[in-house]
């Protein structure tokens, strides 16, 4: 019995086009990604590609994993859509501000079978069903650390059960000896608007006010919330850290 796969007739482009149309971007990317030649699109496509792969690694880095994957889709159109394809994939992509003008839009553009969604950021989404004869393979979910709680502080030494290496453990060896943590880096025009909390944050921790710091509510839903939020609680235990010391240099 030979184990050689049987050859398969399709070009990479038709296979592309083929997830593109079902609704499956992770695989369409997946493809894609491996091509030699993407000209002006190759950035955003690895992009995605890594933003499927390895989606705390982009959040770590500051990088919002779903703007990466919807740039990549973006490209993935532009490069091999057409017609009307390549109109209904892109205008998936598109934010509406309510389900009621996302649902018009797609009957507007002739789909028969869709989802109207909300995304994490507020915005609605359309997603086409893919044809009955198209079973597009199911997305891995990627393993997600415990989300902390408005008053909850994460022991970052527990998370998955692995101690922190590198740059993270020495910014909470730092913490837990009483030194405050570098201020996030809010310079990237997609943190403008956390901008004066974060500062707010930065403000408190100066001036010790480890009441003020654990009453700040800090929902972490993207990349700049979630920085506030690890900043906050580094330096909360900077901060009592600094307190258990006093009574101990005092009697000294």
């Amino acid at each position: 019995m030979s184990n050689t796969k049987p050859h398969d007739p399709r070009t990479k482009r038709s296979i592309i086009q083929g997830h593109m149309a079902a609704g499956d971007w992770r695989n369409a990317i997946r493809v894609a990604a491996r091509l030699p030649r993407l000209d002006k699109h190759r950035a955003a496509i690895l992009d995605a590609q890594g933003a499927y792969e390895n989606p705390r690694f982009y959040t770590q880095i500051g990088k919002n994993t779903e703007t990466l994957i919807e740039a990549g889709a973006a490209a993935l159109c532009e490069r091999f859509g057409h017609n009307k394809e390549s109109k209904t994939m892109t205008m998936a992509l598109k934010n509406y501000s309510n389900a009621s003008n996302a649902r018009r839009a797609a009957k507007a553009a002739g789909l028969n079978e869709f989802d109207v969604y909300k995304a994490p950021d507020g915005w609605y989404k359309i997603r086409p069903h893919a044809a009955k004869d198209v079973k597009p393979a199911k997305a891995a979910k990627a393993a997600k650390p415990p989300k902390a709680k408005p008053h909850e502080f994460v022991d970052e030494t527990a998370r998955d059960g692995r101690k922190l290496a590198g740059k993270r453990a020495a910014v909470l060896a730092d913490a837990q000896a009483g030194k405050l943590p570098p201020p996030p880096d809010f310079s990237a025009p997609t943190h403008a608007r956390y901008r004066d909390a974060a500062k707010a944050l930065v403000d408190m921790a100066k001036a010790g006010d480890i009441k003020g710091l654990k009453a700040v509510v800090i929902k972490p839903y993207s990349s700049s919330p979630k920085a506030m939020a690890k900043y906050r609680d580094l330096a909360v235990i900077a901060l009592e850290a600094r307190r258990a010391a006093e009574p101990e240099a005092a009697a000294a």
